[in-house]
């Protein structure tokens, strides 16, 4: 099982944020939104200008709000504050660490330069 690859990857990687974002994408889909919250934002923390991965959090925290309804205030309210992270960080990282904007997006953010 994958989980258990990535829970060992952290254990011996403790410093890779991008085994800490592995392991919470199969605590999501194992259903431990709380661990899998946590798990990224771990990520984030090792790496806190990567916005992409802030996205990330952001799209977990709004999933995780339509599956635990009785929780949803908060990780929307959460959800709500990673992006305003983004939108105060995209125009002091490096290029290459931005959101690409997508067709339709309404996220504030700057295309990262050509």
């Amino acid at each position: 099982e994958r989980l258990s690859l990535t829970r060992t990857a952290v254990a011996h990687y403790p410093w890779n944020a991008q085994a800490h974002e592995w392991l919470a994408q199969d605590l999501a889909v194992a259903g431990h939104w709380d661990d899998a919250v946590n798990a990224l934002k771990n990520a984030i923390n090792l790496n806190p200008g990567y916005l992409p991965r802030r996205q990330q959090l952001a799209e977990l925290l709004d999933y995780a709000a339509l599956v635990l309804p009785t929780r949803g205030a908060d990780f929307q309210r959460q959800a709500v504050t990673e992006r305003q992270h983004i939108a105060e960080l995209s125009p002091i990282v490096h290029p290459r660490n931005r959101l690409l904007i997508k067709p339709g997006s309404t996220l504030p953010v700057q295309p990262a330069a050509q």
